[in-house]
């Protein structure tokens, strides 16, 4: 009958105690840093974003820049070099 009662009384205080420590509370302030963290985060991934679509429209701007002012100038004078020497 002891034995019993012991068991009983174990498990009460395992119940007991995994529900007082099992139980926890956030505090606000955690709460709003995380809904901070998200905003900022949202922030960043905009700014990237801007910051990528600038990169590559630099470069579509220097490679037609290229294009315009070197290379076709370039390939119409020699087609025409072609042209006047075959002719």
């Amino acid at each position: 009958m002891n034995r019993s009662l012991n068991r009983f009384l174990l498990a009460l205080l395992t119940i007991v105690t995994s529900i007082i420590w099992g139980c926890a509370s956030v505090p606000k302030e955690i709460v709003e840093l995380s809904y901070t963290m998200g905003q900022d985060l949202e922030v960043l991934q905009m700014s990237y974003r801007s910051l990528i679509q600038a990169h590559f429209n630099g470069l579509r701007a220097q490679r037609e820049d290229f294009l315009n002012n070197h290379l076709i100038p370039k390939f119409i004078e020699n087609y025409l070099f072609i042209y006047k020497t075959t002719a």
